[in-house]
């Protein structure tokens, strides 16, 4: 959570009479309740004619703005216009605006207006937004949303809105977002600010500016001081005047006719790679008055959260589970004894989906209640685990689609989720308490987010978020064919790690075993399962097994004395999800993957093979993966092996030919055939 700034006065400069020069308002582009008919007639954007919207104009305008009663506000502008094209484009029509919040103090909301057009009968319809369509959503403790959907949208409307948000949280400046998931034609963003404030720019991602420009105005203010005077005859008040000049810091920024960003396969969440320009506050330094850092260390922030009663402080009460610590203090083994406490937290308590790095109330009362956020439960289970004499520390996370970190910039408001670390004879294990279904040293692929910071009485450190297991399944298939080409047999499957992990959350979300088998039938056409058995769904400690007793109707084809089937049906991978010819993101498979298949056929009685698929492999550049398939034929038994594996999660652009030639052979290779002819 970033600092809360009290709004700075210039001590006594301002009490009566202010006046500001050259801190106007820049002006929008655009005339609001304005439109040109040659908009609301254009079918499609020429640029893009995929798209369901484009963003005709996206103006902002940041400023310090002084209220003779309040002092210094920042004030945020942003006026809106977008173009509906299609059905898939109206949910550009949801607007949500975020609004920080701490203590007694929030931003607000203080002009709102908007309107949408649509072109009837050759005339302009307008329809306005009203403050009653406006609805506050608290999304956590320190953020409100608020929320309205512009009336009557429909394919061909325009929309537009301008609002003005005032806050007294100086740090909370905006940054500027150019590029989205649909087009822009143009976008623009004025920052003006005093010399007194000072903050670090860095610009995320890349596009191409037409103006970025840094200049700055001479500015001044006329203030008045009263003061009271006393004589023998009267009292009375007299007004001393005086300028202060002062420079204000100006920036510029427009960028005209940007692609929509589109989202790919495999790829880390698309918000990581929208161009931005990000203002962090580093120092206010105001006349007369000494400078306060905002800049913070990674030590600084250690020792805040450490002294924080949302969190340092929670680190050592327990008294709610005395009970249970009573237990599990005769467990020896200390890795057995953290199991014990990380599924008793587990079971107890159920995450209400709230991601926070603090207490949102008190552990008692989230404890009393059953449920809780990450911070709630993640900091139980450390202030537990410390409790039963083990060496656990919070540790702060940024979970996928929060952003990634930047090592280089300390501030706790990277992060909004944490686990907990626990280091049992010199081995770190890493828990998160909000899933039930993982077990110690797994984490759910949200939290799999590059690296944590380690919050410690003795320092905090980094710590690698790198999965610790794989996503890993065997499956061993036998299989017999008649002359109708049915076949039947059984598939027996054992899974480990992630696959495991993700199995038990499949069957959850279905609702029991056999609806999970009725949902693998409809899967797979064709495929009966005559009976079927699961065993260790319940321990997550070790891994699953599945038993399908199988007829498959629909994967050979007779067409006279031939008989032609896939020998792959089950598992198969059969299209390449990387079809770019050039790719500009990274690809992401979150966790290592390991996929071996193992088929036996049993040639039918008077029938030989005609036609078999050759063995091949293919590895990866830089050990990053390999893809074996080996086919032969013993008597009437023909065996096969398919092994997926790959070590690396994430490719850049460079290795990208490499990984689609790589997933061009597997589909190729699974989707070949045998042929069995018949003997004469």
């Amino acid at each position: 959570m970033k600092d809360t700034i009290m709004p700075i006065l210039f001590f006594a400069l301002f009490f009566l009479l202010i006046t500001e020069q050259q801190m106007y308002a820049q002006n929008s582009p655009l005339k609001l309740g304005k439109i040109d008919m040659d908009i609301l007639k254009m079918e499609h954007y020429p640029e893009d004619t995929s798209e369901g919207a484009v963003i005709l104009s996206d103006f902002g305008f940041s400023q310090l703005k002084y209220y003779e009663q309040d002092g210094f506000k920042l004030e945020f502008q942003r006026h809106v216009r977008i173009k509906i094209l299609k059905k898939k484009g109206y949910e550009w029509a949801d607007i949500q605006i975020p609004l920080y919040k701490s203590q007694s103090k929030e931003e607000r909301i203080i002009t709102l207006k908007g309107y949408t057009y649509n072109l009837v009968g050759g005339k302009v319809e307008k329809y306005k937004i009203s403050k009653k369509d406006v609805m506050t959503e608290e999304r956590n403790q320190y953020w409100n949303i608020d929320k309205f959907t512009m009336p009557n949208v429909k394919e061909g409307s325009v929309i537009e809105y301008q609002y003005t948000i005032q806050s007294e949280f100086f740090f909370n400046l905006n940054d500027w977002q150019f590029q989205y998931t649909i087009p822009v034609q143009r976008t623009e963003y004025w920052v003006k600010i005093p010399e007194y404030l000072i903050y670090n720019k860095n610009m995320r991602g890349y596009v191409p500016l037409t103006v970025n420009d840094q200049t700055t105005e001479l500015s001044s203010i006329t203030y008045a001081n009263r003061q009271r005077v006393s004589t023998v005859y009267e009292t009375h008040t007299t007004f001393e005047y005086e300028n202060i000049d002062y420079h204000t810091y100006v920036y510029h920024y427009v960028a005209e006719n940007l692609p929509a960003i589109q989202e790919e396969p495999y790829m880390p969440d698309i918000d990581n790679y929208f161009p931005k320009m990000e203002f962090e506050l580093s120092f206010v330094q105001f006349p007369n008055s000494t400078r306060k850092d905002y800049t913070k260390t990674w030590d600084g922030i250690n020792d805040l959260l450490l002294l924080s009663s949302d969190f340092g402080n929670q680190l050592n009460r327990k008294n709610y589970a005395n009970e249970m610590l009573g237990e599990v203090q005769a467990i020896t083994d200390p890795l057995e004894r953290t199991i014990a406490i990380y599924e008793f937290v587990k079971k107890r308590m159920k995450w209400n989906g709230v991601r926070s790095i603090f207490v949102t109330s008190s552990l008692r009362d989230a404890f009393q209640e059953g449920s809780g956020s990450s911070g709630d439960l993640n900091i139980m289970l450390t202030a537990l685990l410390r409790a039963a004499d083990l060496d656990a520390k919070p540790v702060l996370v940024s979970t996928r689609d929060h952003g990634f970190i930047l090592p280089t910039r300390p501030s706790i408001s990277q992060f909004n989720y944490v686990i907990c670390l626990v280091n049992v004879d010199g081995k770190n294990y890493l828990l998160d308490a909000t899933d039930p279904f993982c077990p110690v040293n797994l984490l759910p692929s949200r939290c799999l987010n590059y690296k944590g910071r380690v919050i410690d009485p003795d320092g905090g450190d980094w710590v690698s978020l790198t999965p610790k297991t794989s996503d890993k399944k065997i499956i061993s298939i036998s299989l017999e064919i008649d002359e109708e080409g049915s076949m039947t047999g059984n598939i027996s499957i054992n899974r480990y790690g992630y696959a495991a992990y993700n199995f038990r959350k499949k069957i959850k979300k279905e609702g029991s075993q056999e609806d999970y088998v009725n949902r693998l039938e409809s899967d797979y056409p064709g495929l009966h399962v005559s009976s079927f058995g699961f065993e260790n769904l319940d321990n997550l400690y070790s891994l699953v097994k599945t038993e399908y007793d199988i007829t498959i109707e629909d994967n050979a084809e007779v067409m006279g004395d031939l008989i032609y089937f896939s020998p792959i049906f089950f598992n198969r991978i059969d299209d390449n999800p990387f079809k770019l010819e050039e790719r500009e993101y990274p690809v992401d498979f979150i966790y290592p993957s390991e996929t071996t298949i193992s088929f036996t056929f049993n040639i039918p009685e008077g029938y030989a093979v005609e036609t078999l698929p050759e063995s091949t492999a293919f590895k990866l550049p830089e050990n990053g993966g390999l893809f074996m398939y080996n086919i032969s034929q013993l008597g009437n038994t023909i065996s096969i092996a398919s092994k997926i594996k790959l070590r690396q999660t994430w490719f850049n652009k460079e290795a990208y030919p490499h990984l689609k030639e790589f997933m061009s052979l597997v589909v190729a290779k699974h989707a070949e055939q045998i042929v069995l002819k018949k003997k004469p």
